[in-house]
């Protein structure tokens, strides 16, 4: 987009968001991807950056929407950041529970902004998405500096927003300790560590601390360690007057109305910062004389070309429109015994052998009348079927599959049926929406599966489950048999296996025939 008004300040010169939440950020992003991408075109933003809460759910759906309309998409997330990931509130109380669950969590759960330059990046970002969940999880998926550093190839941070590591450490008077947070961060990430600044209106009443007293305290940084500086919005709507709109995500999220708490400290950041929509480079000119940050124009300049630099470190492309499938790699003793290492044609030998051995069976103990034109029709069969699995592609992952159950055999490993927990009393989601004991099931019946559609019972199974089988009981008198390591999801810590859990864990509920509140293991 070309503009008639020759100036480099105006509202259609490029820059680059990177530092922007969509609704994926759960109740918190009041905007999709789609409503950021057509301001970007407007204002002749080459690029967008997605940087949600602790996860990265939305990455694929912003990079489908900037790329329908010809924009660089930047993946990243704005990762929640604990140095003692086994740090848990003691709640005793409701109040110690909404202290547990406010938008901070706790005072240690800080934020740190992560890009993606490339594959090998993508890759590490996931990890530390995975990790964060499965080690690191309390009410939201935490890392720590530590995993972040191991995983460092191929990311881009920051000295990210006034709710970072950083910032904490100066609000409690431990500059000194934010220096040297500074420094490590510089050596571990070198030009790929960049000091962020933002311009709003956040400031802690109580404390006084505040945004401005961060930017002063990432100048020093910038000046005394040759730090390259970016300026970003906080971006958490498309538009100015969808501040409200936030209000209310944030009032749902803590089950308050907005009134009750527009005085508490623990929301004033979102309650007083309005300026956390998508803004253009006039914008940030303009808020920095409002705001009366007013550092130099030209400053303001140089912060805003360093975000199309960064921009321009990003290349990862998601690879679509290509099947992945799993390469099977013959070990050398099954290479030794079937004089091959090709795939087809070990399966196609393992497979016949394993047909002759079923078709003797059946002679023997008189279960089918095996004549050779029988036999004939087992072989064509099976050969159709071993053509259909090629065709899929799928070759490799039945031996994979194969070496899996081999392996378990020789080191004397229970292997058996593909199931779950299941034992007398488990409930299943029947079609009517209803929920049914497992054993009264019917062949015929109609059940909804773990993908939420509906299947018919074509047969049912019994057999002995050789494991210890835990009773839970809860408070509403409610118990409940299964598995010891069957998981069962809490809203404190996630999937919980049964012999793990704890009088305060929280497990969500719902309501059966009778109306009765009964605990849910779907």
């Amino acid at each position: 987009m070309s503009c008639s008004c020759n100036s480099k300040r105006c509202k259609h010169t490029p820059m680059v968001h990177l530092h922007l939440h969509t609704e994926f950020s759960a109740l918190d992003g009041a905007a999709k991807s789609s409503s950021y991408v057509k301001l970007a075109k407007e204002y002749n933003h080459p690029a967008i950056t997605i940087l949600d809460h602790g996860n990265m759910s939305g990455t694929l759906t912003h990079y489908n929407k900037c790329k329908e309309a010809g924009l660089q998409p930047i993946l990243g997330m704005e990762a929640y950041l604990n140095d003692d990931i086994h740090d848990r509130p003691n709640i005793q109380t409701s109040a110690d529970k909404e202290d547990a669950e406010s938008v901070d969590n706790s005072r240690s759960n800080t934020h740190q902004s992560i890009i993606v330059k490339n594959r090998e990046g993508f890759v590490n970002l996931n990890k530390l998405t995975y990790m964060s969940f499965t080690e690191g999880y309390y009410y939201k998926g935490r890392i720590t500096t530590e995993w972040l550093f191991e995983n460092k190839n191929g990311l881009i941070v920051t000295s990210s927003c006034a709710a970072s590591k950083f910032s904490r450490l100066l609000e409690e008077g431990k500059e000194a300790e934010a220096e040297e947070r500074i420094k490590m961060f510089k050596r571990e990430f070198g030009d790929d560590f960049y000091a962020e600044l933002q311009f709003n209106e956040y400031i802690n009443k109580q404390s006084g601390y505040g945004q401005k007293k961060y930017n002063h305290f990432i100048l020093k940084m910038i000046k005394k360690y040759d730090l390259q500086p970016i300026l970003t919005g906080d971006v958490h709507y498309a538009l100015p007057e969808d501040n409200k709109l936030q209000d209310i995500l944030i009032a749902i999220n803590q089950r308050k109305p907005v009134g009750d708490f527009e005085n508490d400290k623990r929301y004033a950041f979102h309650l007083t910062t309005r300026q956390l929509n998508y803004a253009n480079v006039a914008d940030f000119h303009r808020l920095n004389k409002e705001m009366g940050f007013n550092y130099p124009e030209d400053f303001v300049d140089k912060c805003l070309e360093n975000t199309l630099k960064v921009a321009a470190k990003c290349n990862f492309e998601f690879e679509t429109g290509v099947d992945k499938y799993p390469k099977y790699e013959a070990t050398p003793d099954v290479v030794d015994y079937f004089k091959s290492s090709d795939t087809k044609e070990i399966i196609t030998k393992l497979a016949h052998a394993k047909l002759k051995q079923k078709l003797s069976i059946y002679r023997k103990n008189n279960i089918v009348k095996v004549t050779p034109e029988v036999e004939q029709q087992y072989k064509d069969r099976l050969d159709y079927e071993l053509q259909v699995i090629d065709d899929k592609k799928m070759l490799d992952y039945f031996l994979v599959v194969w070496e899996l159950i081999r392996f378990c055999k020789q080191n004397d490993i229970a292997t058996g049926p593909g199931r779950g927990c299941f034992v007398p009393g488990s409930r299943v989601k029947m079609a009517d929406g209803y929920f049914a004991p497992i054993e009264t099931i019917n062949m015929g019946d109609k059940v909804i599966d773990a993908f939420g559609a509906e299947q018919t019972v074509i047969n049912t199974f019994e057999y002995d489950v050789d494991e210890d089988i835990v009773e839970l009981e809860f408070d509403n008198g409610k118990i409940i048999k299964c598995t010891n390591n069957h998981e069962i999801y809490t809203l404190n810590r996630g999937w919980v296996k049964a012999e793990e859990l704890t009088d305060v864990d929280e497990i969500s509920e719902i309501t059966d025939h009778n109306g009765k509140s009964n605990l849910s293991l779907d």
